[in-house]
């Protein structure tokens, strides 16, 4: 346990001191050494201070039972019939729902029954299912809004059921609802909601199990519940691994044999989905589309060396970035820590996947980065600002940007308009979209639970948000808030339930939980 402390005390105090130097913008026009040396000095004493936080931890947190009680329905159908007139709301201004190239694709195979890899087929094949008893896009997009509300619903329900306040349990649990970002992403059919509406259940069960002291996974409908959760989110994305892996680790470290039938289940229904059914469904890979997703951070940096320091790319990068477009293009298309720009708008991922391979990308990038480490750092940390900065939140903006609102629900548009106008009156709509924040919370709660519960329980509740977005992070290719909008989702609700102490009884003091 002691090593493990140690661990986070240095991973964490490494984290806020790179965070705080970029912040600063040093890596820009200070050479190396300048950083380096503010790096070096703010990683000690984060380190310093964090063992003081460590060897006193905070007297206070909120209080939970020993046991949990009923689920209030009545708390359930007010949150979920205020979440989902909400969105349901703002459904109709902006109906029959908004469109991007992603959404447009899945729709077009459903209709056809022909499925490809470049979106997982199992989202594409849920929204199939949804749309049975109607195949319309927008029924689709109220279903989701009535899932998504469904599950705020029931993490407020579950958290009070375990003694949590009314004034606690609620808004953490419906302020990822209440965000611009959140309210506009539920417009598009997109993976990523679903996703967030998987993860967000998959963090009731989390609470569940946490709080209990793994007493939760005792009944086996629970243990096939937590399964098929973990199934299904693996499943929505191609890298969702990076989330449900780790949970999963953690799970059966802390919770033995019961966590390891889940997980085992989980892993069983995932192979037969993708080995089995992707099969017998005759769903297409794109060997091309995989190659171009896994190079986005070195061809962000390629890039930006190709319009600002050309002079720092090898002779074989250089051929090979104008075998695609002529330099003037690059140029063209170039937006820092942007990769889309260039992707979207020229055949760079066919040049690159015929003419070379992940490995030869990533070496051209580290021998131009260590050429021109002020633009690389800079092209990079432009590209991952919205993971790691808690003050960045813009990029989850632009879609809650007003739509074209449908003469037919004019009066709907006109509601909505003063609604969004409150609610970005009443809330931090900012600080609750940043990911960054939302992961730094996350991060500090575990390791504030670490000095007093046992630590992989208290890990399967932090880390696997943080391992998914430092993982993602590296395969970025721009603008992508959308891959990350569970982290703000279940960030809140999970940062509350590790800060959590037992009630006290009969005069005792309060009680960590795993004590």
């Amino acid at each position: 346990m002691t090593l493990l402390r140690r661990f986070l005390q240095a991973a964490l105090a490494l984290y806020i001191a790179a965070v705080l130097v970029l912040r600063g913008g040093a890596e820009r026009g200070a050479g190396i050494v300048v950083p380096a040396l503010c790096f070096a000095a703010l990683a000690a004493g984060c380190f310093l201070l964090l063992g003081r936080l460590a060897a006193n931890p905070p007297p206070f947190g909120p209080y939970c039972r020993r046991e949990r009680g009923k689920l209030p329905l009545k708390m359930f159908l007010c949150v979920f019939a205020g979440v989902f007139a909400v969105l349901l709301l703002g459904l109709l201004a902006n109906y029959p729902g908004r469109v991007s190239p992603d959404t447009a694709y899945q729709w077009e195979q459903v209709l056809s029954g022909q499925y490809t890899s470049i979106h997982p087929p199992a989202h594409t094949w849920l929204i199939y299912l949804v749309t049975l008893p109607w195949r319309n896009y927008t029924f689709f997009l109220a279903a989701q809004a009535a899932a998504f509300a469904a599950a705020c619903a029931h993490m407020a329900a579950t958290l009070a059921a375990w003694g949590f306040r009314p004034c606690l349990a609620v808004p953490v649990s419906v302020a990822c609802a209440v965000t611009s970002a959140t309210r506009g992403m539920l417009l598009y059919a997109w993976k990523d909601t679903a996703l967030s509406v998987f993860a967000l259940y998959l963090a009731v069960c989390l609470v569940n199990i946490y709080l209990s002291g793994g007493a939760w996974l005792q009944k086996r409908g629970n243990i096939a519940a937590l399964a098929a959760l973990l199934a299904l989110a693996t499943l929505m994305r191609h890298n969702a691994f990076f989330l449900t892996l780790p949970l999963a680790g953690a799970l059966v470290i802390a919770y033995k044999r019961r966590a390891a039938v889940a997980c085992l289940a989980a892993a069983a229904a995932v192979l037969a989905v993708t080995q089995g059914a992707y099969r017998l469904a005759g769903v297409v890979s794109y060997g091309q589309q995989t190659f171009t997703e896994s190079v986005g951070l070195p061809m962000t940096v390629l890039t930006g060396i190709m319009v600002n320091e050309p002079w720092a790319l090898d002779e074989g990068a250089r051929e090979l970035l104008l075998k695609a477009a002529p330099e003037d293009e690059w140029r063209k298309y170039y937006r820092k820590g942007d990769y889309n720009g260039v992707k979207g708008n020229l055949p760079v991922s066919a040049t690159l996947y015929a003419e070379s391979s992940p490995a030869q990308v990533l070496g051209y990038a580290f021998r131009a980065a260590l050429r021109a480490p002020a633009q690389a750092l800079d092209e990079i940390t432009e590209l991952t600002r919205m993971v790691w900065d808690p003050l960045s939140a813009e990029r989850g903006q632009r879609y809650g940007a007003p739509g074209g609102a449908s003469p037919r629900f004019a009066p709907a548009a006109a509601l909505y308009a003063r609604t969004d106008a409150v609610l970005r009156l009443l809330t931090p709509s900012g600080a609750l979209a940043s990911i960054g924040l939302h992961l730094l919370l996350l991060t500090l709660a575990g390791y504030i639970a670490v000095q007093k519960a046992h630590g992989a329980a208290s890990l399967a509740l932090s880390l696997p948000p943080v391992t998914y977005s430092l993982g993602t992070m590296l395969l970025l290719c721009g603008n992508d808030y959308r891959f990350f909008h569970f982290v703000t989702v279940v960030g809140l609700p999970l940062t509350l339930a590790l800060l959590a102490r037992r009630k006290p009884e009969n005069g005792q003091s309060p009680e960590a939980l795993g004590n």
